[in-house]
């Protein structure tokens, strides 16, 4: 073995983020939606997530997320509301796709999520939309109103640093391979010691662009590869392993 392939979720850190706050405290009616929509729509699993106190919404219908669809949806009832409403979780910058924003708004909003993924957050979209159907399905999933972020991270797992550092001590290599944010998995690296110098990342979308060949000769000075999809994922592997490499590998988790 002189390669070791796997994301950081589980690995080097909590495989469950926890909720540290949500958007708009000052709201009580978006902080209530938020708190539906962490509970009936999750995204991911998320440690701290307060209980509702007499919920009056009901799910009647969800969807889970599922690649190519990084998100998850779930259609509310109310006993006294004429329209059901629809809440949204998901990926940072897929929720923002499927906002109504204006163009300078919707750049505001990309730099902070770009500032919260470099200082190590994971920032979940929540928005929602009111309905008159009874049903729910991806055609519904679009021009939400976007509430905000929920401000979540991953736990640092205590011994990861020395753990790296002993892999490095007997010459074997730590790859990252995450579906997850290049500019999170970054933090995450240079948290836990492994370089993480934009030379040494590459996303999904770049790898794509490279023929095998091209990529054989790229990814021995590559340390994060992030942003994938499974396919990256066993791409990369096979690459590694044609050119006699012998790997360990830790599938990333999809959810």
């Amino acid at each position: 073995m002189d390669i070791v392939l796997t994301d950081w979720r589980g690995t080097f850190t909590s495989e469950r983020p926890t909720l540290h706050s949500l958007p708009h405290p000052e709201n009580p009616h978006y902080t209530h939606l938020s708190h539906m929509a962490l509970q009936h729509a999750p995204h991911t699993q998320l440690h701290g997530v307060p209980e509702l106190s007499q919920p009056s919404w009901k799910p009647i219908a969800s969807i889970p997320a599922q690649s190519p669809f990084p998100y998850s949806a779930a259609l509310l009832e109310h006993p006294t509301q004429a329209r059901n409403i629809v809440l949204v979780t998901g990926d940072a910058r897929t929720i923002l796709h499927y906002c109504s924003l204006d163009s300078q708004t919707r750049y505001v909003i990309e730099q902070e999520i770009f500032t919260q993924e470099s200082e190590g957050f994971f920032p979940i979209g929540i928005a929602f939309k009111h309905t008159h159907a009874p049903e729910l399905s991806r055609d519904t999933i679009h021009e939400l109103t976007l509430i905000g972020f929920a401000n979540t991270s991953f736990e640092l797992m205590q011994d990861a640093s020395r753990i790296i550092r002993s892999l490095h001590e007997k010459k074997i290599q730590i790859k990252i391979v995450s579906p997850m944010a290049l500019r999170l998995s970054q933090s995450i690296a240079r948290n836990i010691g492994i370089v993480a110098s934009e030379d040494v990342c590459v996303t999904g979308n770049n790898l794509a662009l490279m023929s095998d060949n091209e990529l054989r000769e790229y990814i021995p000075r590559v340390n994060i590869f992030s942003e994938l999809e499974f396919a990256d994922e066993q791409r990369i592997t096979r690459i590694f392993e044609e050119g006699g490499h012998q790997i360990i590998r830790h599938e990333f988790s999809r959810a």
